[in-house]
């Protein structure tokens, strides 16, 4: 499976469904914070669904 990121409003990054290419980073979360540190943090991360932010 690959790994699908969502854009919520205000342009938040979230992790829709985790697969192949997040496993070099430990998880959906890993890759999130990893993207985070490449492209600089925005208006902030989300995790799947919105629940949770990384910070």
């Amino acid at each position: 499976m690959t790994t699908a990121l969502r854009l919520h409003p205000g342009w938040r990054l979230g992790l829709h469904r985790a697969g192949v290419q997040d496993r070099a980073y430990g998880g959906g979360v890993g890759c999130l914070e990893h993207l985070r540190a490449v492209y600089g943090p925005g208006p902030g991360l989300l995790l799947g669904g919105g629940e949770e932010e990384v910070a």
